[in-house]
């Protein structure tokens, strides 16, 4: 998996990354790229998947 160091690589920023954060996100951007890379993160939030997505991505691959 990519991680947000990586993105930044190949779109040519340079610098550290910058965040801003409120009470529920934060914006994590490079300050000067060829093309923008961001990054919204959910703060205390975690991945899951919504009861039925495993089936809809597999109905729509025909897997």
């Amino acid at each position: 998996m990519m991680e947000f160091a990586d993105w930044g690589k190949r779109n040519g920023c340079t610098g550290a990354p910058v965040t801003k954060t409120d009470k529920q996100t934060d914006l994590v951007t490079y300050p000067s790229c060829e093309q923008p890379v961001e990054l919204f993160r959910i703060n205390g939030g975690r991945h899951v998947w919504p009861v039925g997505a495993a089936k809809k991505v597999t109905d729509f691959f025909r897997l």
